[in-house]
């Protein structure tokens, strides 16, 4: 590294990139910020620099092995990241979720194009805020069918009276005789779907409970937008509004407490072998989804309700994960207090993988990280 570089990385927040938000999963780590941009008065990585250039047509040069002139040197070394969040994400809302790297690259490109170009979080007061931040948000989705499984355009609209909801309509009258369906806020889990999963770019999964005969069950609703822009706003305005609800309804709660629950999105999900509910028979292909607080699966990938759901708890509570090798795969046992389910990935860093989420998640049920599960 030059010595231009160790000035650099030396000053506050430089340590990391100013655009990535820190994430320890396996897909992420901690990308080092080598990058700098004497325009913007920012230090990123090099995934963020490659947006950069294709968006914002900043200038950057490495810190590692370019010098730099005084001139350049000293503007840079007069300002630092934690500077230049202060400046660019001013009135950035509390719910807003800043993409990591695990994250779509639409997400990571709206998120640069909101915060460099259209500048929508600097300070210049609530007036200024676009009303997607406020949670006012409508337009036309594509949706799944439960039964047809066919994407069909519907108009969809956050409703902010009373404890809010997301509803959709056949088109854009909204008419009540139009009305399709509405899902309540206060139990609504959002969380970014692949283009692999859904066969459609800018898709989003929303998750919540619904009532089936005598019990209730998860419903899973597939939806797409048609311009990446159209994606990143209703998924933070359906955050920015359970936010604000959730504040409304519970004052005296804090925000940590409101956003962790407000973070609960899924996990991990994939393909894994299980044996069927008496334990024993041939394995079966089942699709496998992973909240915060339980493991689904489903018969099919994009199936609107699972097969079932093994709520997740600590080791005090008799959950562990067991590991084992067969010819077949690779193996491993989740003990619950009522049943040990049999599951077999197709590669030991796929089974490792599932096992640190699984793990990840009774650490955050629990709340204690002594109150994990045992991996045997």
């Amino acid at each position: 590294m030059t010595l231009c570089g160790q000035k650099l990385q030396e000053l506050p927040g430089n340590d990391r990139c100013v655009d990535c938000q820190d994430c320890d999963c396996e897909r992420c780590g901690f990308p080092d910020p080598v990058w700098a941009s004497e325009e913007l008065g920012i230090v990123v990585c090099e995934d963020c620099m490659s947006i950069h250039q294709s968006l914002t047509k900043a200038t950057f040069k490495s810190v590692l092995c370019q010098d730099w002139d005084e001139g350049s040197l000293n503007k840079l070394l007069a300002t630092n990241n934690n500077e230049a969040r202060e400046r660019y994400e001013k009135n950035l809302p509390k719910p807003y979720r800043k993409p990591t790297r695990c994250f779509d690259r639409t997400f990571r490109e709206q998120w640069i194009i909101s915060k460099y170009v259209r500048q929508d979080f600097v300070d210049g007061g609530p007036e200024r805020q676009p009303k997607y931040l406020k949670g006012h948000k409508k337009g036309y989705l594509w949706k799944r069918g439960r039964d047809d499984r066919i994407f069909q355009r519907r108009w969809f609209v956050l409703d902010t009276e009373g404890s809010g909801a997301l509803k959709y309509y056949i088109d854009s009258h909204a008419t009540p005789n139009s009305k399709r369906g509405e899902i309540p806020l206060s139990d609504l889990v959002i969380s970014p779907a692949s283009e692999d999963k859904i066969g459609h770019p800018n898709g989003l999964q929303l998750m919540y409970p619904e009532a089936n005969k005598n019990e209730t069950t998860v419903r899973i609703i597939y939806i797409y937008a048609e311009a990446p822009k159209d994606l990143v706003e209703w998924y933070q305005a359906i955050r920015c509004l359970k936010y604000i609800h959730s504040k409304r309804d519970n004052p005296d709660d804090d925000d940590r407490m409101i956003l962790r629950k407000l973070n609960a999105e899924i996990v991990k999900e994939g393909y894994l072998m299980k044996t069927g509910a008496s334990g024993r028979g041939r394995m079966l292909q089942r699709w496998f989804i992973l909240d915060n607080e339980k493991l689904m699966y489903f018969k099919k990938q994009l199936d609107a309700n699972p097969i079932s759901s093994i709520k997740l708890g600590s080791h005090k509570e008799g959950f562990s994960l067991i590991q084992s090798r067969g010819d077949d795969g690779w193996h491993f046992y989740l003990k619950t207090p009522n049943r040990t389910y049999h599951l077999i990935a197709e590669q030991d860093y796929q089974r490792q993988s599932w096992i640190k989420a699984i793990h990840r998640v009774c650490l955050y049920l629990a709340g204690n990280k002594d109150d994990g599960v045992y991996i045997f």
